[in-house]
């Protein structure tokens, strides 16, 4: 019995079988799983609190379809946070991203960096901020998250921190 498909490929130094294979479409750590949103396929969603530092990381994982072309499918996602005292990771591209927090954060300044930058931005204008609540576009994420074109090519990484 054979558990891959016969279909493979000669990558340069590499020999390659494709198969198929089924897998969660979210995992948290020390967090409620994410609530996913959207028209078409949902995207795999990492999610995780650090139990040390309490830093938040969601990331939208790229899915291969058909086996060879990488795509990633744009999705409202909403995830629950305790403090929104720590930092947060955002990974991968997004139709939008919604933050629950247990304290209120309005009034608050916000701000977003590119992980390869080396300034951070005031987004406070540029994101909905409703109560506990914080939503971020997934142009705000593409356009920080890809500043430094030398280094993102790809998939956006930025840190957010509300002071």
């Amino acid at each position: 019995m054979n558990l891959l498909k016969e279909k493979s490929i000669n990558a340069g130094s590499y020999y390659c079988t494709w198969c198929t294979q089924d897998s969660y479409a979210a995992l948290s750590r020390n967090m409620e799983l994410p609530k996913v949103v959207s028209d078409m396929e949902k995207p795999f969603i990492l999610s995780s609190i650090n139990p040390k530092t309490n830093a938040l990381s969601v990331f939208v994982v790229p899915r291969s379809i058909g086996g060879n072309v990488m795509y990633t499918f744009k999705a409202d996602v909403t995830i629950k946070a305790k403090s929104s005292e720590y930092p947060i990771g955002i990974f991968g591209h997004y139709k939008s991203l919604t933050i629950e927090f247990e304290n209120n954060i309005e009034n608050k300044k916000i701000y977003a960096q590119d992980l390869a930058a080396d300034e951070a931005e005031d987004i406070t204008e540029k994101v909905a901020v409703s109560g506990n609540k914080i939503t971020l576009s997934g142009e705000i994420i593409d356009r920080i998250g890809l500043t430094v074109k030398e280094v993102d090519t790809e998939l956006p990484g930025l840190i957010v921190k509300i002071i």
